[in-house]
């Protein structure tokens, strides 16, 4: 039997560098019921199967099957070419669900009003953001996922951090006034950068379709669903001179956000091109406690891990 491991080893490694170049990345693992690991998409997949009743090990890598049987009469190596093959179920495998939520994500933020309008009234103007500097960032480090039917349909969940800068567009900050209201705030002086920063701890519940697109099991998916947020911090930030020299001033407080929030979130993606988008129905601000503006963010995906 350690023989047969050691043969295994090799046709994998020969293989893996007969087809350097290849998309799909090959991975050697030897234990006791499990001879060989592939990693053969985004997600990992083990793709090797043992049978102790034959004696018989057979393994999939990208394009090529080795069946190896050991019996009375000695061991027999077959080689096969997948591709010329009219039937591959003798090197199929079952593919546990993993749903998509565990990555780094980069995006651009805005507030809309109740009505969904992005022209905010009068009275709010100085909440008027540069969205194309107003900068989305998810590190998404934790997912779950529970397969539903098969492994096309299931249910993830997982956590991970949300911060937001939102880049005000005219010269102003906020502030709270003496009543504790968020409103306008001025320095009388022009001001070179003014933002509103926030930080939340995030989990998603969302409902995962996942569609295979062909050959070596690349997948399309789409997820949508529900998304909780768990205040951990704000602040504002503005920079300004005064008297030929650069200011920085940087003030923390609660500013009246809501410290759990809620909203419903969407994901789409095939291999490495994957965008989502947020919108939350819970108010940026307590209710009467400033402008009523819903938060919404969309960006991509830059990689998963």
């Amino acid at each position: 039997m350690i023989m047969k491991k050691l043969v295994i080893v090799l046709l994998v490694f020969t293989i893996g560098i007969g087809s350097y170049g290849y998309p799909d990345t090959t991975r050697v693992k030897v234990a006791k019921n499990e001879i060989v690991k592939i990693v053969d998409d985004d997600q990992g997949t083990d793709i090797s199967e043992y049978n102790d009743k034959d004696d018989t090990v057979k393994v999939k890598i990208g394009k090529k099957g080795i069946k190896i049987i050991e019996n009375e009469d000695g061991t027999s190596i077959d080689i096969i070419d997948l591709d010329e093959m009219e039937d591959e179920k003798d090197f199929t495998y079952k593919r546990k669900f993993k749903g998509h939520w565990r990555g780094f994500e980069m995006g651009l933020n805005n507030l809309s009003t109740e009505e969904f309008s992005l022209s905010l009234p009068a009275s709010d103007h100085f909440m008027n953001l540069n969205t194309g500097k107003s900068w989305n960032v998810n590190i998404n480090f934790l997912r779950y996922g529970l397969g539903l039917i098969g492994n096309n349909v299931g249910i993830v969940t997982g956590l991970g951090f949300e911060f937001n800068d939102y880049r005000f567009d005219n010269n102003n900050t906020i502030m709270k006034d003496d009543n504790g209201m968020i409103v306008e705030g001025t320095y009388g002086l022009p001001l070179e950068k003014s933002k509103f920063a926030t930080a939340y701890l995030t989990a998603p519940l969302l409902l995962e379709l996942q569609v295979p697109t062909g050959k070596h099991n690349k997948r399309l998916f789409l997820s949508g669903g529900v998304i909780g947020g768990l205040k951990i911090g704000s602040h504002t930030k503005v920079v300004y001179k005064e008297d030929g020299n650069r200011q920085k001033v940087k003030d923390r407080g609660d500013f009246n956000l809501s410290p759990l929030r809620y909203g419903v979130t969407a994901r789409i993606g095939y291999r490495a091109l994957k965008v989502f988008a947020n919108y939350y129905l819970t108010p940026l601000f307590e209710e009467g406690a400033g402008p009523e503006l819903y938060p919404f963010s969309v960006g991509l995906v830059f990689s998963t891990f």
